[in-house]
């Protein structure tokens, strides 16, 4: 099917926001999510995509679309009625995330790493955000390279703001930094950058 040969690059759908810790429960359902965004003007198929929590791994087996520029939360299945009514849902079973923080990544039907997350509880934006209620957000889902410094706690009155836009969206132009430059030979040098 022509969905199935559908090429994605890179960042096409970001990883934009993590419930890792929905207790206390704010305003919004008492379920972990996670949610996605496709930053392309194009529906993008996902289907037999895989997503990977940690160690476990998910696969989408029906023929699920994200539509352009729009959301799809991820969740457990005895979530998927509650979180539904937020917008486009998927639910698995034994979904789980990690309070303190894991490795979160998108990989597609041909095994391209498509979004990657490796996010840290510390990178919520105050202490008490982090007792729990409260979602990560992405500032930038465009620039979504920056890790650590395109992420801080959900500004929305509920705690999150799932399949909808971020209540902390903004232009994060964060410039590269150089980090380190190894000589490798005579005429051939490594350079590291703090974003990839």
């Amino acid at each position: 099917s022509s969905s199935s040969a559908q090429i994605s690059h890179e960042n096409d759908i970001v990883i934009n926001e993590i419930m890792a810790d929905p207790n206390p429960s704010i305003a919004l359902p008492e379920w972990e999510f996670i949610e996605l965004f496709n930053t392309t003007d194009s529906d993008i198929y996902i289907n037999r995509w895989k997503l990977i929590i940690g160690k476990k791994e998910f696969t989408f087996n029906e023929d699920i679309v994200i539509q352009a520029d729009n959301y799809l939360i991820l969740c457990h299945e005895d979530a998927f009625e509650e979180l539904s009514s937020y917008g486009n849902c998927q639910g698995f079973s034994s979904f789980q995330i990690t309070n303190s923080g894991t490795t979160i990544s998108l990989i597609d039907v041909n095994d391209n790493l498509i979004s990657t997350v490796e996010f840290d509880i510390s990178w919520h934006s105050s202490t008490y955000k982090e007792d729990g209620g409260w979602s990560l957000e992405q500032i930038d889902p465009y620039n979504p390279c920056a890790g650590k410094a395109n992420w801080k706690s959900s500004d929305d009155r509920n705690g999150g703001s799932p399949g909808k836009i971020n209540s902390v969206f903004n232009d994060n132009v964060i410039f590269p930094k150089l980090d380190h430059i190894n000589p490798i030979s005579n005429n051939e040098i490594e350079v590291h950058f703090n974003q990839n």
